[in-house]
Parts: structure tokens; sequence; C-alpha cells
């Protein structure tokens, strides 16, 4: 999980990622095995110990491995919609 420490707009090679707080990095075999498919405007509210209420504004996948035969990792953009309620990386 990584929380940006303002809301500037992140250039990448694909075009800005604009409007998130961070990213949660999922593997694709964890995923398929608890039959989890992500998709934008999913809900997270806990990643880890910590309670969050984000939802996931873009995917991107990550990590083309030679022996995975594609992308193993998926990076989930996500927003909080209600930035008051809670702190970046608090409980």
């Amino acid at each position: 999980m990584r929380w940006y420490d303002d809301d500037r707009a992140n250039p990448t090679r694909a075009g800005s990622e604009s409007e998130a707080n961070g990213y949660v990095l999922f593997r694709y075999v964890d995923l398929a095995a608890v039959s989890l498919s992500l998709k934008q405007g999913d809900r997270i509210v806990k990643m880890g110990t910590i309670n969050t209420d984000v939802y996931i504004t873009s995917l991107r996948p990550e990590g083309h491995y030679p022996d995975q035969s594609g992308p193993a990792l998926v990076k989930a953009f996500f927003r909080d919609r209600n930035p008051s309620k809670q702190t970046p990386g608090g409980m």
C-alpha cells in the first residue's frame, strides 16, 4: 500500500494518473485464488490491519516477468471520497 503525500497528478508513460491518493499492489495469482476480479469503482474497506474507505480509480498491469507469460501484478490506484474521515496510513 502506498499513500501519496499530496493530490498532484502522477505522470507515467501511459499518461497521467490523476485523482489517486495512492495504490495497492496485488498479485494476480492471489486474486484468482479467492476468485476476486478487481474493477474501477470497487471499494476497499481494509488494507492489512488498517481500516480504510477508498475506491479504485484505475488499474494497471505490472511485473511482466518472463516466467509468468504476462503481467504477474496489478496496481490498483485508489481515491478517498471522504478524506476528512480518515488519516492516510492511520487506523
